[in-house]
């Protein structure tokens, strides 16, 4: 008896998985792609209609016709996407293997082929982040036999955690815009130390999709839940360096700013937040106008699917009259705490 094993032919995933936890992922979009060096194009008016679905995917025929270009779009919750691979080899064709390419201009540039037992897999990663753009990176799945080739264009978004955040902050040395300059370039203020609080809460507000304006965000009256909070100090003599906050989530945030007090504690300073969007730029409201006591400036973005980065220009200015009240009692907070021995 002689067994001879034929090497296999199939270049094609039956499915692909982007977790190996069912709650950190939902089914992902597959399209047909139009075969160009711009990873992520879709072919246009295709003779197939591809589908993702519980048991895998439907290739409606392409796959028989021997089609070899997909578009693939994953979506995610809360998984680092800047070194990330899908879980290929839970699902990679037996014998085949896959790698990934560049265009470098001319043509492309593919890493070595990996397979199931290679040891270097993380040739496969690839940074899935970008401000606004959605990053397609294009694999290619070769059969066993080498004579199948078929294109993967792969896309990853996180469907929860898909808001980045960007301040400048500007100090205004008269207490109007027309002398703000940025904190950094200023005399008076580019030595000291600013503290950016970011909450994102949950409210009893009415979800509203489509605005921009903050006259126009949902009123509420309870916080019923702060879902994050996150702190950022910002030196402003740190040149060349931008400050951002970490993916987060959608819906309703608070932005406070911490700034400079004098030796009793005493507010030197206050403060407004500018949202630039495209041409067009909103000052952000006061929390407080919703909840009594709440402090910050109140700002609302829409439920996506989709990366979004949103900026802002935070502008202190100078309080003309300061209150220079002590307060009452023993205190010890003058003291600097290098100072302890003295």
């Amino acid at each position: 008896l002689q067994i001879t094993k034929k090497e296999g032919q199939n270049a094609y995933f039956p499915d692909l998985l982007f977790s190996t936890l069912a709650t950190e992922t939902l089914y992902p979009e597959i399209g047909i792609g139009n075969g160009s060096n711009v990873p992520g194009e879709l072919l246009e008016n295709p003779d197939y209609n591809p589908q993702a679905y519980f048991n895998g995917f439907d290739y409606d025929g392409a796959k028989e016709d021997g089609y070899q270009y997909f578009r693939i779009v994953g979506k995610v919750n809360n998984i680092p996407l800047d070194e990330y691979q899908p879980e290929f080899f839970e699902t990679l064709p037996l014998g085949a293997t896959i790698s990934k390419g560049t265009w470098n201009g001319l043509s492309w540039d593919w890493t070595n082929e990996v397979g199931e037992d290679s040891l270097d897999k993380s040739l496969l990663n690839a940074n899935f982040t970008s401000d606004d753009t959605q990053v397609f990176i294009r694999y290619r799945v070769t059969s066993e036999d080498g004579e199948n080739v078929v294109y993967y264009d792969i896309s990853v978004i996180d469907v929860v955690y898909n808001v980045t955040f960007i301040f400048d902050i500007y100090y205004c040395s008269d207490g109007t815009q027309a002398t703000c300059v940025l904190a950094k370039d200023s005399i008076d203020f580019n030595d000291e130390l600013v503290v950016i609080n970011l909450q994102n809460i949950s409210t009893d507000g009415t979800y509203i999709a489509g605005v921009t304006d903050p006259a126009d965000y949902p009123s509420f009256t309870e916080v019923t839940e702060v879902d994050n909070k996150i702190i950022q100090f910002y030196y402003p003599a740190s040149d060349g360096y931008r400050y951002r906050f970490g993916r987060n989530k959608s819906l309703y945030y608070t932005f406070n700013v911490d700034l400079p007090l004098d030796q009793y504690l005493n507010d030197l300073y206050t403060f407004d937040i500018e949202f630039v969007i495209g041409e067009n730029s909103y000052f952000l409201n006061d929390a407080s106008e919703n909840v009594s006591g709440l402090q910050g400036k109140y700002f609302y973005i829409e439920q996506s699917i989709h990366m979004r980065t949103r900026t802002f220009n935070i502008y202190i200015y100078p309080i003309d009259n300061p209150t220079a009240d002590m307060p009452y009692g023993l205190f010890e907070f003058i003291r600097s705490w290098g100072n302890n021995d003295e």
